[in-house]
């Protein structure tokens, strides 16, 4: 068995981004030449004198500092880099022009032998410096926890970093801190699109007309909950037949008449279907909303309506009414008598 050595190893991991995406394979090799000029220096720019092994990626590189004194040598690095390569992009012809992301990070890990006799190196840290830069876009220089826990004391980096939290596709929890500092022109500050938010969910139309029979019977619905707060899921359930027979007769034809869904009462009021839901048994309600009204409605849009300790999706907030207003107008207008 080989003998192992362990180090601590600062990782810098930049692959090309797009590296195949409308490239001929000439341009592809091309690239990986230049890239390698750059990455080297960038080193022998800033820090000659650094112990170093590189690792070829195909369409990156890792570059690993083996004992390295100076604290921040990685972002210096890192900068370089970009710096070099918008010197190059501003020359070169536009099927040569590329954008590299980074990822740095920072672990004892062991140095060992690949199959060509060169120095390798293995462990947890150069696998995490790879995650952290699948995380960013163009031009990012995204690092991990141990990176910045360096970096965030010292006055020139304090305010230089943001903070994301998330999961690799392992489930595993992962802190991702994006340099935001220095003054590099060709540095992406904007987030990662790994870490925005995800677009809102625009209302389907069943959920519309759920929230705008809501409104339409706010008072009766509010005077049911003071008069008997327990039958809030058969209240809840009532409302659902009710906007699920307004969605119904939207689409009717003449020749494709719809058939309420609504249980007939004498005089189909708000009051005896109320009656008539308030006899199902409680366990029944429940059932009868969770399918109807939880699954398609509360979960996808929880923020629209008033957390209540029983779960019930019953009131509308502000932001619900706004969403119907602005997603589905004409139904606003058609159901609201507020407007």
């Amino acid at each position: 068995m080989a003998k192992v050595v362990t180090a601590r190893i600062k990782y810098i991991y930049l692959d090309v981004v797009g590296f195949t995406h409308n490239r001929t394979v000439e341009a592809q090799v091309d690239i990986v030449s230049v890239l390698n000029d750059i990455v080297k220096g960038s080193l022998l720019t800033s820090f000659p004198e650094l112990d170093v092994i590189y690792i070829p990626i195909g369409d990156g590189i890792c570059i690993c500092l083996l004992d390295s004194k100076i604290y921040d040598d990685y972002i210096i690095i890192a900068e370089a880099i970009l710096e070099m390569k918008a010197e190059y992009n501003r020359i070169a012809k536009q099927s040569l022009q590329f954008q590299v992301r980074i990822g740095i990070n920072e672990n004892v890990d062991n140095i060992g032998t690949d199959i060509n006799g060169n120095r390798n190196v293995c462990g947890a840290g150069v696998n995490e410096a790879q995650r952290i830069m699948s995380f960013g876009d163009s031009n990012h220089i995204l690092v991990g926890r141990s990176v910045a826990d360096s970096l965030i004391p010292r006055e020139k980096y304090s305010e230089a970093f943001c903070r994301y939290s998330t999961k690799t596709k392992h489930d595993t929890s992962i802190e991702i801190y994006q340099y935001i500092g220095g003054v590099v022109a060709d540095l992406n500050r904007h987030p990662p699109r790994a870490f925005a938010p995800p677009p809102e969910k625009a209302l389907t139309e069943y959920a519309a007309y759920y929230i705008s029979t809501l409104l339409r019977n706010r008072e009766f619905i509010e005077k049911k909950i003071e008069e008997d707060p327990f039958l809030i899921y058969q209240l809840a359930v009532q409302m659902a037949y009710l906007a699920e027979d307004s969605l119904g007769h939207s689409k009717e034809t003449k020749f494709i008449p719809y058939d309420n869904r609504m249980p007939e009462t004498p005089n189909n009021t708000l009051q005896e279907q109320f009656e008539f839901f308030s006899h199902l048994p409680w366990s029944v309600a429940l059932d009868v909303h969770e399918t109807k009204v939880a699954s398609k409605i509360y979960k996808p849009y929880p923020d629209c309506f008033e957390a209540r300790p029983s779960g019930a999706c019953i009131m509308v907030l502000e932001k619900g009414e706004q969403k119907l207003k602005n997603e589905w107008p004409e139904l606003y207008k058609e159901f609201n008598t507020r407007e």
